[in-house]
């Protein structure tokens, strides 16, 4: 049997990278959430956006492309949402005027459901979308059956959500890229400790991750 090679979490500087996008259309730079802040705003208002920030303000963003349904949508963002990271776990909260909607594949594996399941979430909801003990969970036991079926586990590590307008099943928008305006955020320390193990598997050895 191969040695079994440990691979430990770390805490990244960043948090999690946030891009903002209306339909299929990247804007803006990404925004950098440091891990130093106690919560991360997500909301609809002006703030220029200081470095080391802990406001993402989308209503300074324009586009030169944005149609009427567009502008409405943005419209209802209003206070937005709030992003934090406590005992290990990921929880965003509604705190616009309008429902947002949440892919997280992560929560979906928790709760049985498919990968591509869309939740709702009406203001003043929260909703948990990334655990860190779940995730070092799959992550070793997913290791142990190759490079290739841990390289699929970079879904988990990235979540979509849309503001006012949901996708998928039940809904005529069938992607997230059909949304008038939605932010996708890659979770940093997730994606490094994936990397480590993936380094670790290939030359074929076998590892686990660790959350000591």
């Amino acid at each position: 049997m191969p040695e079994i090679i440990p691979v430990s979490y770390e805490d990244t500087a960043v948090l999690c990278s946030v891009q903002y996008h209306e339909l299929t259309q990247s804007l803006d730079s990404p925004f950098d959430a440091l891990s130093s802040h106690e919560h991360i705003v997500v909301d609809g208002f002006t703030d220029p956006n200081e470095p080391k920030s802990s406001r993402y303000c989308l209503g300074r963003i324009t586009n030169v492309n944005r149609n009427e349904a567009i502008n409405k949508a943005r419209k209802f963002i209003g206070n937005g949402i709030i992003i934090r990271f406590r005992n290990h776990e990921l929880v965003v909260e509604n705190h616009g005027s309008a429902a947002v909607f949440v892919n997280s594949k992560m929560t979906n594996f928790e709760h049985c459901l498919p990968r591509s399941t869309v939740i709702k979430v009406p203001n003043n909801y929260y909703l948990k979308i990334f655990d860190t003990s779940l995730f070092s969970y799959v992550l070793s036991k997913t290791a142990k059956d190759g490079r290739d079926e841990t390289m699929d586990l970079v879904e988990l590590c990235s979540i979509q959500l849309s503001f006012t307008k949901g996708w998928g099943d039940g809904y005529s928008r069938k992607e997230v890229t059909s949304t008038p305006c939605w932010i996708n955020m890659a979770l940093c320390a997730p994606l490094k400790w994936l990397d480590q193990v993936l380094l670790a598997l290939e030359p074929s050895d076998s590892v686990c991750g660790s959350n000591t």
